[in-house]
């Protein structure tokens, strides 16, 4: 696999909270309540992360699940050999998103003012050669290609458990911590290695951007931003500024992966 990204990220606090639960994950580096862009190229099968994490759980609880939400799987990946096969790598998550649950869990059993804690994480990451599409909760992962937008990512709430859409959006039956038991916690892997193209652009979002801005907007949004006076800088700052004037409810972290060349 020899990659070349570009990658634009803001996470903001958004309208109505106090403080920002969200934080990005982009090969090493974590940001909150920042702006920041980062370009590389990866050969053969050099390893890369770009994730979101959407914390809940009152004042602090939220931002420390999804700090540790991301710590450990930055590490896990690390220290994870090569070899797997597909089947063995998703039995690997799996068990991944099993103990990370537990640990959240256990730390909102140290400090009780972590009760209940939890978080969800989508993105993308390489492994082996491979690209991977992770989710696990209701944030998402999109792509967008040649001026169309499309959710990679399924939403792991009431409202499409059920095909119910007068439940609450933010009812969610699994992520990591929360309360939920470890037995039903479960991480959504895809292979989209032979998916991705030259010039694909994944967005990568909290629930703070779906939540107020309708799919079709967002691709607008998008459309309009990329023209060839327009940056990728010009698109995040667009998509968060419609969140928020939507209302900005929620906090608002996006992260944008340019494929620029894959080979």
């Amino acid at each position: 696999m020899n990659i070349e990204m570009k990658c634009r990220l803001i996470t903001d606090v958004g309208c109505v909270r106090t403080n920002n639960e969200d934080m990005i994950l982009l090969n090493g580096e974590y940001y909150r309540d920042q702006e920041a862009e980062q370009s590389f190229t990866l050969s053969g099968d050099a390893r890369f992360i770009t994730l979101v994490a959407d914390g809940m759980g009152g004042t602090n609880g939220g931002e420390f699940a999804s700090e540790l939400a991301l710590q450990y799987f930055d590490q896990f990946l690390s220290r994870v050999p090569e070899g797997y096969g597909e089947a063995e790598f998703r039995d690997l998550i799996n068990r991944w998103a099993k103990q990370t649950h537990q640990g959240i869990v256990s730390r909102g059993v140290d400090k009780p003012e972590y009760s209940d804690m939890g978080t969800t994480l989508t993105g993308l990451f390489g492994y082996g050669g491979r690209i991977y599409l992770i989710n696990i909760g209701d944030s998402r992962t999109y792509r967008y290609r040649s001026g169309i937008l499309k959710q990679m990512s399924r939403d792991h709430s009431m409202q499409e458990k059920y095909h119910d859409y007068s439940l609450p959006s933010n009812m969610i039956y699994n992520c990591l911590g929360g309360g939920s038991p470890v037995e039903e916690v479960f991480a959504d892997l895809t292979d989209i290695t032979d998916q991705v193209m030259d010039d694909d652009r994944y967005i990568i979002c909290s629930d703070g951007l779906s939540d107020m801005v309708a799919d079709d907007d967002i691709e607008a949004i998008i459309n309009r931003t990329l023209s060839p006076n327009t940056t990728s800088t010009d698109t995040v700052r667009e998509l968060v500024e419609a969140a928020k004037k939507a209302g900005g409810k929620d906090n608002i972290s996006i992260l944008l992966v340019h494929f620029i060349s894959v080979g």
